[in-house]
């Protein structure tokens, strides 16, 4: 009987994972901050870091210490970055190095996720070049022709500022 308890005891044990002070980790969400698409020029890196907001679930408020891997899932965009965690705010970053001009595509994982990972996407357009201006001078409210190339098709997305 004895022998019984004391099997019983060390197969209760070996069933327990971890310490029993070690907090289960929960399930969490990712989701971009900030902008899911982002445009660079080429020849240039991103200004800030690619970043996710990992939040608990059930509940909804910032998860910490969440590791999370980055991954480039389509095109050539160099990471600096491919392993980060939460910090104390539930935000995970990643840097990012250049890319040849075109569309790429960073997912940010991790085993915790419940859903679908976050892509962001990074579009690396060829810089403005400027050929030309004209007239010279203007008065204000004049009508200003600035040719040149690698403007963009959308003109509704084409801004100049003085």
């Amino acid at each position: 009987m004895r022998c019984s308890v004391l099997l019983l005891a060390a197969l209760a044990l070996g069933a327990c994972s971890g310490s029993p002070s070690e907090p289960q980790a929960s399930r969490v969400t990712l989701l971009p901050r900030g902008d899911s698409i982002l445009y660079i020029a080429s020849g240039s890196s991103l200004n800030e870091p690619l970043q996710v907001f990992a939040s608990q679930v059930p509940g909804g408020s910032p998860a910490r210490n969440v590791s999370v891997t980055w991954r480039v899932t389509q095109g050539a965009l160099a990471l600096v970055t491919t392993e980060s965690s939460t910090d104390s705010y539930g935000i995970a970053s990643a840097w990012t190095g250049q890319a040849p001009a075109g569309v790429h595509r960073v997912t940010a994982s991790s085993p915790r996720v419940i859903g679908r990972a976050p892509v962001l996407e990074v579009r690396v357009v060829e810089r403005p070049r400027i050929d030309a201006i004209s007239p010279a001078l203007a008065e204000p409210g004049a009508v200003v022709t600035i040719r040149g190339e690698n403007f963009g098709t959308a003109a509704d997305l084409v801004a100049v500022y003085f």
